[in-house]
């Protein structure tokens, strides 16, 4: 008799985590870190291509 596979659908899927939640954890540090160092810098960088005018500061600039 062939066995069959058991789906966990979408939210069983979560059931794994616990395991893995220190891997996950310095995942997280590492994902955050990136994020800011990285591309956190990259948002001031627009205002070298913009018509900068200092009273709509750097968002509302054209």
């Amino acid at each position: 008799m062939p066995q069959q596979s058991v789906k966990l659908g979408f939210l069983g899927q979560f059931k794994l985590y616990p395991v893995y939640w220190q891997l996950l954890v310095m995942l997280g540090i590492g994902l955050v870190y990136y994020a800011i160092f990285c591309y956190g810098p990259m948002y001031g960088l627009q205002i070298a291509f913009k018509d900068y005018i200092f009273r709509l500061k750097i968002t509302g600039s054209p």
